[in-house]
This record gives C-alpha cells, structure tokens and sequence, in this order.
C-alpha cells in the first residue's frame, strides 16, 4: 500500500446510503474512532442521501453520493473507480448487502 506522504492510508468507505440503521451507525462510529494521524476516510454513498448524511460529512474528509439508477446500476463500478483514483485510495471498503 502507498500512503500520503505524511503516512496516513486513505480508506474509501462505501455504504448503500445515510439512513439511521445498524450498519450506517457501525461505520460513522468506526470512522470516528480511526486514529486520524494513520487514517484518512473518504464515505461513498451509493443509494441516497439520509438522516446521517451531515454526520457522515463532518466524521469524514470526504463524502460522495452515487445515486443508483435502477436497481443493477451497471455504471457504478466505474464511479466508485473514478472516486478511489481521484482520491488516490489505498483501501476500499464496503459495508451493507448492496454496497
């Protein structure tokens, strides 16, 4: 893995959406309790907006929304490539079924 050159690993977190379930919940709290001198998390939405989204915007050093649209959203694969790269990703992450 490369890092930034101060050493931290950017994590891209991607999550079907901010709603105020269970897994949502996990990975603002993860998010929050990531030593952010080694970390650096970057949310991706791939569904919609929610309850957690400000959260999630001011847990994170960045958020994105994919919005899907339909259920198979073939196109999404290449977003979620363009935001890792754009990001300069060293680890991807998904949380929840259609993440």
């Amino acid at each position: 893995m490369r890092a930034e050159s101060n050493g931290r690993l950017t994590v891209v977190q991607v999550v079907n959406g901010f709603g105020i379930g269970g897994g949502e919940k996990k990975l603002l709290e993860l998010i929050r309790r990531l030593d952010r001198s080694r970390f650096r998390n970057v949310v991706v939405s791939v569904g919609q907006s929610g309850p957690l989204e400000d959260e999630f915007r001011e847990a994170a050093e960045g958020t994105y929304i994919l919005p899907k649209k339909r259920a198979l959203d073939l196109s999404l694969p290449k977003k979620l490539a363009e935001v890792a790269r754009s990001e300069r990703a060293d680890l991807m992450m998904t949380t929840l079924f259609y993440a």
